[in-house]
């Protein structure tokens, strides 16, 4: 049971606070009443546009619109993605060449943090950036796929050349993970 001492101190220090909250909306809009020292924010003379300007050259009555360049010839975009696919299987020959190496140092990898481990991990590094390689070509394939959809063109040989791209990033994937996963760690 509370003491009627306790109690009556209670209800002063209740009193007391009720009486500051009621006199906190008052100092406020005191404080917003005093005369400040701020800059007004009203233009200064040195802030006014003054003089005109004149254009250098007479307007046209017709704007001129830059030439439209050419579209490249069906032969040509034809020539352009083979070559793209011939680099992409290129550079996965070499990730495919460099496959053998990485598996040697992930079989003899170590625990983690390990020398061994190290160079297991920078032999998958080095295979990450290889694909990396591959799909380079897939983006410039991309981009003629979609040039050729804006343009409402026929999109066959960018779509079948992204299939076999995708198909090389894929296998290169498989190997990757595999090799992940018997990597210790």
């Amino acid at each position: 049971m509370l003491d009627w001492r306790v109690a009556r101190a209670m209800g002063r220090r209740v009193k007391s606070i009720t009486r500051l909250l009621a006199l906190a909306p008052l100092a406020l809009v005191a404080a917003c009443a005093t005369p400040s020292n701020y800059p007004s924010l009203a233009i200064r003379p040195g802030e006014r546009v003054q003089g005109t300007f004149q254009p250098d050259v007479a307007p046209s009555d017709s704007p001129s619109l830059a030439p439209v360049p050419d579209a490249p010839s069906a032969a040509d975009q034809q020539a352009k993605i083979a070559a793209l696919v011939t680099l992409a299987q290129n550079r996965h020959a070499q990730f495919e060449s460099a496959v053998p190496a990485a598996v040697q140092l992930v079989a003899a990898a170590g625990e983690t943090g390990s020398d061994s481990w190290a160079t297991a991990q920078i032999a998958l590094a080095d295979l990450d950036a290889k694909r990396s390689l591959v799909a380079v070509p897939l983006a410039d394939v991309d981009a003629m796929y979609v040039d050729d959809t804006l343009a409402a063109a026929h999109r066959h040989d960018a779509d079948a050349a992204r299939g076999t791209i995708l198909d090389l990033l894929r296998q290169e994937d498989s190997v990757l993970a595999g090799l992940r996963a018997r990597l210790p760690g």
